[in-house]
C-alpha cells in the first residue's frame, strides 16, 4: 500500500499477512543456527528478535554479529530505529509487552492502540444498535485480554 492505495508487487510478502511469520521462520532459520553455533542465546518470533548477553559490551558485539548475518548474508535491512541495547532493569519491549526483572506488563503504546480501537467501535451517535456494537466489541476485548493475560494487567482491565 502506498499513499492509501493498493498496488501489486513482485517481491516480498504482505505486512501482517498470514504467511509472513511462516516465511520469516523459514528464511531466518540460518540466522538461528549461526547464533546457536556461536553460543548466543536468542528468542525470535518471526522477525522480532531478542538477543541475550551478560553485559553491555558483549551485547554490542552480539548486535554487530547479528547485523552482519542479517544484512550481509541474508540481504535483509535491520531497522536501526527499533534496534536497541537495553536491560531488564530498564525494560525490554517485545511483542507488545515490556519485560522487566520481576514483572511483565503491557506496552503503553499497545494500550493506547486498543483504546483507540474501542473508541472507533463505540463511537457515539453512529446510529447503530447497541447489540451490533456489543457484537463487534466483544471479540476485540476478548482477543486483547487473552493475548495480554500473562502480563500484570488487572488495573488496566478494570
Amino acid at each position: 500500500m502506498k499513499d492509501g492505495n493498493f498496488f501489486t508487487t513482485d517481491i516480498g510478502s504482505p505486512q501482517g499477512g498470514v504467511i509472513s511469520p511462516l516465511l520469516s521462520n523459514i528464511y531466518l532459520n540460518l540466522f538461528d543456527q549461526k547464533m546457536k553455533n556461536k553460543g548466543i542465546r536468542i528468542v525470535r518470533y518471526a522477525d522480532d528478535i531478542l538477543i541475550f548477553a551478560l553485559d553491555k559490551q558483549t551485547a554490542g558485539n552480539y548486535k554487530t554479529y547479528a547485523t552482519k548475518i542479517l544484512e550481509e548474508e541474508l540481504k535483509l535491512t535491520v531497522n536501526q530505529k527499533k534496534t536497541s541495547i537495553t536491560s531488564v532493569h530498564e525494560g525490554v519491549a517485545f511483542l507488545g509487552f515490556i519485560i522487566r526483572e520481576k514483572n511483565l506488563c503491557i506496552n503503553p503504546k499497545r494500550v493506547e492502540r486498543f483504546k483507540d480501537k474501542v473508541r472507533i467501535i463505540t463511537k457515539r451517535n453512529s446510529g447503530r444498535e447497541i447489540e451490533k456494537v456489543i457484537e463487534e466489541l466483544n471479540p476485540v476485548i476478548r482477543g486483547w485480554i487473552n493475548y495480554y493475560r500473562a502480563a500484570n494487567c488487572k488495573v488496566i482491565i478494570r
